[in-house]
């Protein structure tokens, strides 16, 4: 029995090595396009919604890209032929799709636009859907170099504003700052009128850090599709208003647990109140007693006022 324990502790660290070990295929790498896809815990429907959602565009925008026979096409095609396919991205709840779409952000977009018009939630359990035009090796050298293109393609004509956002998970590759300064010199270098907002700007320019990776995307319109978060998105003026109702019944909950310590106090108080009344009833027969005493004494006062007065 100590002999298969000791073969046990052997060989645990490498067995499960090996379990949770995926082929290089799928595995985030540089060179690739796609999109990520941010959830809270629930990846499986997240992935399962990713892929509709995209599909159901993608059909419609790139009709010569569509799949005949989609479920055999998934299992017959090599991942890298695929367009879409998810790959290990080191962190959790934060998924990355491959595509051989060949222009995601036209696809985000397009997805973006039909929600921000119709309303319509397209996704429970996904929260953003962020497109990636270049991924690279997490070194400000390497950033560079896959930013230049964006850089020709972005910020090259004619001016533009933006702001750089910077998301770092499961690394310590890449010091923000350095990458930030970099970044907008080399836009502010590229057209003079290029210039920082970081409130409302044109494009933002999306900097995810994941584990030794990264990943980079020039996003229009980012704040008014609510940081391309489709739930988000998604909400009408009347959910809003709906939402901001329910957080004022919740306050009112508590407004209302120290409204019954109020009311418990005007309960004191009115019993208070009560237990006055009842010491002026009380003060009020003293004071009927006290008057028909009175009255009984003069009454008596009188007749031997009279009875003196016969003698």
């Amino acid at each position: 029995m100590s002999s298969f324990n000791s073969y046990e502790k052997r060989r645990k660290p490498n067995y499960y090595a090996q379990q949770h070990r995926r082929p290089k295929e799928f595995s985030l790498k540089p060179g690739l396009k796609g999109f990520i896809c941010s959830c809270n815990n629930r990846e499986k429907e997240c992935i399962r919604e990713a892929y509709n959602i995209l599909n159901e565009y993608a059909d419609k925008f790139f009709p010569e890209q569509k799949e005949l026979g989609s479920l055999k096409a998934q299992v017959t095609t090599r991942p890298h032929q695929r367009k879409f396919q998810i790959l290990e991205s080191g962190a959790a709840n934060f998924l990355f799709i491959q595509t051989t779409v060949p222009d995601p952000l036209l696809l985000v977009t397009k997805i973006m636009e039909d929600v921000y018009q119709t309303k319509k939630q397209k996704a429970r359990f996904m929260q953003r859907l962020l497109p990636v035009e270049a991924t690279c090796k997490a070194n400000i050298e390497d950033v560079r170099a896959a930013f230049e293109p964006l850089l020709e393609k972005y910020f090259a004509k004619e001016g533009k504003t933006f702001s750089i956002i910077f998301e770092k998970r499961n690394s310590h590759a890449l010091d923000r700052t350095k990458v930030i300064e970099d970044l907008a010199e080399m836009v502010a270098l590229k057209n003079t009128a290029n210039r920082a907002d970081l409130k409302q700007p044109q494009l933002a320019i999306l900097v995810e850090v994941v584990r030794n990776m990264c990943l980079l995307s020039v996003l229009p319109n980012y704040y008014m599709y609510k940081k391309y978060n489709l739930f988000e998105l998604s909400q009408t003026e009347q959910d809003k208003k709906s939402d901001e109702d329910i957080v004022s019944t919740e306050a009112g909950v508590v407004y209302t647990e120290d409204g019954v310590v109020s009311t418990e106090a005007d309960v004191v108080s009115t019993e208070a109140d009560v237990v006055s009344s009842e010491a002026d009833v009380v003060s009020t027969e003293a004071d009927v007693v006290s008057t028909e005493a009175a009255d009984i004494i003069a009454a008596n006062g009188d007749k031997k006022e009279t009875h003196l007065e016969k003698d």
